[in-house]
């Protein structure tokens, strides 16, 4: 900050409301005229937006705190074709009735092109000196604006930069924008009630776009279902085997005895053997089972557990089954715990 940039004029007192969040409909219909273009007088292009004046900050605004200031500038920036992320900040010891406090005195918010980018220094004598790619998306934008703590816990806008040193967003891109691209609730509980059925992330997406119409009514990309899926996985984490019980026990809970399971653990519980069966499998064997056939090299997982199902054939000379097992190892002990 320079200490050249003047006080704040004591006659201004702007009100200003709360923002509330825009919907991308809202964002794309102001997006009409083209941003104004000029030259700087080191020769480079600078882009303005043409945007409505109740929505661009100036030079004066008081906010009652920090998020609202926030927020206003980035319903500005939705409607321009920017980006905002939190920039510097400067916080002081003041005396806030009889209390000391730690309060932020300044704050930059900045467009997300600000400042160029800088790489890491790469340690290669690391076990892993891998490092993710990304794409460069700084180009020294000076765009911003900067608040002060002013009294009676309000902060002003006492900087404004309005220009920009980049084209602008457009409308068909913004709602792919981080500030837009956000799982709802309804798609993360449609992503988890699909990976119950072995659906994954993409086929999810895939499912949310035809029920939505487009992918543009989305509100977010393959990656951002993907990292949900990621994310729910490391939360479950090594429940996963408490979670396979407790389903199964509430399914002999609800089903009044019709539904049998039952388990083993080894010393450091975690699942060795499982059996389960359902009313229409029991059925089924009442009926059919003259002659079972017991395939322990059906199928395998991550875990290590060979899939066991238990066959049959009925009247109609079509495969049934009778119930189904998960065997760590397939041994004498395994068996014998299966058969009888």
């Amino acid at each position: 900050m320079n200490e050249g940039d003047g006080e704040l004029p004591t006659s201004v007192f702007i009100s200003v409301t709360k923002i509330t969040d825009s919907t991308s409909n809202d964002v794309t219909s102001s997006l009409i005229n083209s941003p104004r273009v000029c030259y700087s007088p080191k020769g480079s292009k600078e882009y303005t937006a043409d945007c409505l004046h109740h929505l661009k900050p100036s030079v004066g605004m008081i906010f009652d705190s920090l998020k609202e200031a926030e927020s206003f500038y980035k319903v500005y920036a939705a409607h321009c074709g920017f980006q905002v992320r939190n920039g510097t900040d400067k916080k002081q010891k003041q005396t806030v009735g009889k209390e000391i406090v730690e309060v932020i005195v300044l704050k930059y918010f900045l467009c997300t092109k600000q400042g160029y980018f800088q790489p890491k220094p790469r340690n290669h004598d690391a076990e892993c000196s891998q490092m993710r790619k990304r794409s460069m998306t700084r180009s020294g934008c000076s765009a911003c604006i900067r608040l002060r703590y002013s009294s009676g816990g309000k902060y002003v806008i006492y900087y404004f930069h309005e220009s920009h040193s980049h084209p602008f967003l457009t409308p068909s891109s913004i709602p792919f924008t981080k500030e837009f691209r956000q799982l709802t609730q309804v798609q993360k509980q449609h992503i988890f009630n699909n990976a119950k059925l072995n659906i994954g992330p993409v086929k999810s997406y895939r499912m949310s776009k035809e029920h939505c119409g487009s992918y543009n009514n989305v509100r977010a990309t393959k990656t951002d279902f993907k990292n949900f899926y990621r994310d729910l996985k490391v939360y479950i984490g090594d429940k996963d085997g408490f979670m396979f019980k407790e389903n199964f026990e509430r399914k002999v809970q609800a089903s009044n005895g019709g539904f049998y399971f039952d388990y083993c653990v080894d010393e450091h519980r975690h699942l060795t053997r499982a059996f389960w069966a359902d009313s229409i499998c029991r059925k089924n064997y009442a009926l059919f089972g003259d002659i079972v056939t017991f395939d322990s090299t059906y199928d395998t997982n991550k875990y290590f557990l060979d899939f066991s199902p238990f066959t049959g054939v009925d009247h109609h000379k079509k495969c049934v089954t009778f119930g189904s097992a998960l065997l760590s190892k397939e041994d004498t002990g395994s068996f014998n715990w299966l058969h009888f």
